[in-house]
């Protein structure tokens, strides 16, 4: 067998994935758009006109964008200890613990923030037993926006803080020692000099984020129980449970075309104020 053939079999694993990847690009493009065998675009207006869906789009953007932006809040502080600091020590500490996340399935995490945030959870214990509620009362913590942003914020996280530690270890630090050289303070020198420096990453982390969140399903089913509806469980509950296919497909698609929408605008907003002031 000569080397084009063997190189022929070494991409053709790729191939397939990609083929397939298309694939069903296509069929969901074909459930949504033919009804009765017809090109139609009526599962779309049915979607795009009722308030029912558009809230559930909405309420999936927003809770996303929550998530986001704590993410990166949360993460960037973490990402520079962890590149920043010379004990060598710390940083592996910070690394295991930012890493050991991402060893355990998503459902185990959830059902140990079930553990952690319910009315028999440990922080409702711990306020019980501190007397800050009383023996009967509990802090509604789940079943609602706040307790899938939390599930959502901790998925999410870990792949956040790597991406901005990526970013901040590319970052030559001699530029703030030059700063600081010329009477810049350290606080002055972090504003002007060290933050915009390192914005892409900060914008590469919330764009990750966002799409992370974006498509979760199990957050907001375990989670959020019945009180919170987001798209990926609106997908599942018309393919799985009521077999509406085609509209399955076209909340799907639809998704899809808000979601890209979303990314070219940051990406665009990320290119024209922050690439063009640099």
């Amino acid at each position: 067998m000569g080397k084009r053939n063997v190189s022929y079999l070494l991409v053709l694993p790729a191939v397939l994935l990609i083929g397939g990847f298309l694939y069903s690009h296509v069929l969901l493009l074909g459930q949504s758009l033919f009804v009765d065998g017809e090109f139609s675009l009526d599962h779309y207006m049915a979607v795009v006109s009722d308030s029912y869906y558009l809230g559930i789009f909405g309420d999936t953007f927003r809770i996303t964008a929550i998530s986001a932006i704590i993410v990166v809040a949360w993460g960037f502080p973490l990402a520079f200890w962890m590149v920043r600091t010379n004990n060598k020590r710390l940083q592996a500490f910070l690394i295991i613990v930012t890493a050991v996340p991402l060893l355990l399935t998503h459902v185990i995490k959830l059902y140990a923030l079930v553990l952690l945030l319910g009315n028999t959870g440990v922080i409702n214990e711990f306020l019980r037993a501190i007397g800050l509620i009383g023996p009967n009362e509990s802090v509604r913590m789940m079943r609602n926006e706040f307790a899938v942003v939390v599930g959502l914020v901790t998925f999410a996280l870990p792949f956040g803080v790597f991406t901005m530690a990526s970013s901040i270890k590319r970052f030559d630090s001699g530029i703030e020692e030059a700063a600081m050289i010329l009477g810049a303070n350290r606080v002055r020198t972090f504003v002007e000099v060290t933050l915009p420096l390192v914005t892409p990453g900060l914008f590469s982390a919330l764009t990750l984020s966002f799409v992370l969140a974006s498509t979760a399903l199990s957050t907001p089913l375990i989670l959020g129980g019945g009180g919170v509806q987001m798209i990926a469980n609106q997908i599942y509950d018309q393919a799985v449970i009521a077999f509406d296919f085609p509209k399955a497909a076209t909340l799907a698609v639809t998704g899809l075309v808000a979601m890209t929408v979303i990314l070219r605008t940051v990406a665009f907003v990320e290119k024209r104020f922050l690439f063009d002031g640099q």
